[in-house]
């Protein structure tokens, strides 16, 4: 099972105000993917889901007529209606985010070079677990919300041609590293290899969201030692490399048969179930330099 993140309750008004919304939406069976949403948009979604199983699956008002179409499985691959941009303003993120979203970098970090910051690590006020250090990787700027801040990450930090960033557990740390829990929308246009390691013994979570680096120059993706959970588009077109190592991932994600450019594939540091593959995928593990186990 992924983790999956648990999130403070929104204020009753809040969630009164969705529920009309997603009642009214329902009657119109106008349905996304909620891998489209937003980050904002699934905080709010995800307090309408109660237990995680298909009998009851969410928490939804009782005269939604469409409540058969919602289907949530380990993926977490579900359907929900729109919810609409006015119920959202109040929220805010409440994890360590890595990302490339410009309100979160490029608005409110210092320019770099005449060049606007690429990828920054949001720290939200709600979490007080760690504080925002500057290092070699980037400085720390507070942004609009009191509380908060991002860690404004160097365009040009690079350590033998990748970008590596260390991810802090609860304990340890490393000289070069961020609390980053999720990814999401990370497309900094300088680095091609990007190195995410946890270097101490316990794991931590790391969801890579929507679109997690679907937008990126990423041709190697290295991922290490991390409970990692996956949504969709996470990969970029053009990737080459990808090693995900003591990820706790059983099988290959399906997203990974789509990349026509890999090269290498790396899955190891646990047991990896290939019995359910196609012959179309067996096909492209056949073709591709693959390490599992």
């Amino acid at each position: 099972m992924p983790f999956i993140p648990k999130f403070p309750a929104m204020p009753t008004s809040l969630l009164s105000h969705l529920e009309a919304k997603l009642d009214a939406l329902c009657s119109n069976l106008d349905y996304v993917p909620y891998g489209e949403l937003s980050v904002v948009e699934k905080l709010l979604v995800d307090e309408c889901i109660d237990d995680f199983d298909v009998e009851n699956p969410v928490r939804l008002p009782v005269s939604c007529s469409a409540l058969e179409a919602f289907h949530i499985d380990i993926s977490r691959n579900m359907l929900v209606p729109m919810v609409s941009a006015i119920a959202l303003a109040s929220a805010s993120l409440n994890s360590h985010l890595l990302t490339s979203s410009p309100t979160l970098c490029g608005d409110i970090c210092p320019l770099q070079g005449g060049a606007k910051t690429q990828a920054c690590v949001y720290y939200p006020a709600a979490l007080t677990d760690f504080k925002c250090q500057q290092s070699s990787l980037g400085i720390c700027v507070n942004t609009t919300e009191v509380g908060s801040a991002v860690k404004c990450l160097s365009n040009t930090w690079a350590d033998h041609g990748s970008y590596e960033i260390g991810i802090r557990g609860a304990t340890g740390s490393f000289g070069r590293s961020e609390p980053i829990r999720e990814v999401q929308k990370y497309s900094a246009a300088n680095v091609t290899e990007l190195v995410l390691k946890n270097y101490n013994d316990a794991k931590v979570p790391l969801m890579l969201l929507d679109g997690a680096f679907s937008e990126s120059s990423l041709s190697s993706l290295w991922i290490e030692n991390v409970d990692l959970s996956l949504q969709r588009n996470i990969f970029p077109n053009d990737l080459k490399t990808l090693v995900l190592r003591k990820t706790g991932l059983r099988r290959i994600p399906k997203e990974v048969f789509t990349l026509s450019n890999l090269k290498r594939l790396e899955i190891s540091g646990q047991f990896l179930d290939t019995s359910w593959l196609s012959k179309d995928e067996e096909a492209f593990v056949r073709r591709v330099n693959c390490t599992f186990g």
